[in-house]
């Protein structure tokens, strides 16, 4: 029987583990064995890494270099020589050359599984370049995309290995996080019938369109503000927040919360809300919309065809607003004067099932039996 390592340096910190047991269950009904390497507890989990992405400058240096040290031990002292491993990268990151370096003596039974092209879609810079094509030439045979840009974005830097793209995994579990004791910004946070509250969370990006939602509050008149409350969190890495299009009026009904947030408060405001807001420029794939379906809030669009090819066959899972700020400051007066009204028409049980039954699951197991039985054929070592 195979053996397949997933490693996630990412894991608890920012909601990957549902996706990474999602796989991890996969592979075993796959008829692979499997390992998880990553932050967390759990069957058949090595937690041999620290989450190193929270706390001041020492601590997270200090807890790379005791990561990176526990995954070498981990890579020579428990895996087998004809092991396979999937690494899961979101976007590319110095960190991701760093993690893969220990398997250059598995390169050729190693994968590297893309969950988020947004860092390869930014504009080149020499020293982004150079990792790009150390990453691609250098470390890895064997790619996963979940998107046709993906494999474009892979291709130019000159990959020749094995490109397989498949779509986006679906985790049907919900958050595990730790709602008891959360910071006072989020646990004072609670449903409110009166109003609609639209959710928009995940990092603040340009491409994720959250400007539109700012300009279709300050088309609203002060009585249709009233009946909507609309909590944005997520880190600001690019510093939106403040600069033209992302300056909130402190008399808008929005609840900023500029930090990264953790599994037990998205929880908790998944929980609160009647919707999770996606009004993106860009997308190729959706882990806050697989979220949002997990948790059974309804998602609420702009008219990009990978949305609107979901809502399409799939309508119960949420509504499409339309492209302009005006069309969302539409939705935004209905929703706020009768939303509520509407719940119960949301998530019935035929589409929640054909969601699940998309054939991504069997894409991605068909895929790998591919990998790997070429790889024997060839005697890859």
């Amino acid at each position: 029987m195979t053996r397949i390592h997933v490693v996630d340096t990412i894991g608890r910190h920012a909601g990957m583990r549902r996706y990474d047991e999602a796989v991890h269950a996969l592979l075993v009904a796959g008829g692979f064995e499997a390992r998880l390497v990553s932050n967390f507890d759990g069957p058949d989990t090595a937690p041999c890494l620290i989450d190193f992405y929270r706390g001041n400058l020492a601590r997270k240096l200090g807890g790379l270099a005791l990561s990176f040290m526990r995954f070498v031990g981990y890579r020579f002292a428990r895996a087998g020589g004809n092991d396979w491993w999937i690494y899961s990268s979101y976007g590319m990151r110095s960190i991701d050359a760093l993690f893969l370096l220990p398997l250059l003596t598995a390169r050729s039974r190693a994968i590297l599984l893309i969950h988020d092209v947004y860092s390869l879609t930014s504009p080149d810079s020499p020293r982004l370049l150079r990792l790009k094509n150390f990453v691609y030439r250098r470390l890895v045979l064997h790619v996963i995309v979940q998107s046709d840009k993906a494999r474009t974005e892979v291709v130019a830097t000159g990959f020749r290995g094995s490109l397989i793209e498949i779509p986006l995994v679906r985790a049907r579990s919900r958050l595990q996080g730790d709602t008891g004791t959360l910071a006072d910004e989020v646990g004072r946070l609670q449903r409110d019938p009166a109003v609609f509250t639209g959710l928009f969370f995940g990092s603040l990006r340009r491409n994720k369109g959250l400007d539109a939602v700012f300009a279709a509050l300050a088309r609203l008149p002060a009585s249709a503000r009233a009946r909507v409350r609309i909590i944005v969190a997520g880190q600001d890495l690019d510093g939106l927040i403040g600069t033209p299009g992302f300056v909130i009026d402190p008399t808008w009904p929005v609840v900023l919360i500029r930090r990264f947030i953790d599994e037990g408060e998205l929880a908790h405001l998944l929980d609160l809300a009647d919707a999770v807001l996606l009004p993106y420029r860009e997308i190729y794939q959706s882990g806050v919309l697989d979220l949002a379906v997990s948790h059974r809030v309804p998602i609420v669009t702009s008219s990009l065809p990978y949305f609107r090819s979901i809502l399409e066959r799939l309508p119960s899972l949420g509504t499409e607003f339309g492209d302009s700020a005006d069309d969302l400051a539409g939705f935004l007066t209905a929703a706020g004067e009768g939303w509520h009204a509407r719940a119960a028409g949301f998530f019935t049980e035929r589409d929640v099932t054909a969601y699940y039954a998309d054939g991504s699951e069997t894409a991605f197991i068909d895929g790998l039996r591919c990998l790997t039985a070429a790889a024997a054929a060839s005697g890859a070592h």
